[in-house]
């Protein structure tokens, strides 16, 4: 997702008044923090995707002993 950069405009003296200054730090303290959350997603989307990968179904193997049953025609292997 492409990010949209804003850039504030530049205001003449005669126009920067106490509630224009105050509305431009708004502005520049609302990017800041836009840009550390836009970050903080980003690393969690990231973290995500690295334990969907992680996290499959176990492989285990298929048990031994009903093979191991037909090779003597002993039921029971473990009785000699």
């Amino acid at each position: 997702m492409a990010q949209r950069r804003f850039q504030i405009p530049v205001i003449p003296e005669r126009d920067l008044t106490q509630p224009v200054n105050d509305l431009l730090a708004l502005v520049e303290q609302l990017m800041v923090e836009n840009n550390r959350l836009t970050e903080m997603v980003q690393q969690l989307r990231d973290e995500i995707a690295i334990l969907k990968n992680e996290k499959t179904k176990p492989k285990i193997k298929p048990s031994n002993l009903d093979r191991d049953e037909g090779k003597n025609g002993d039921t029971n292997p473990c009785i000699g």
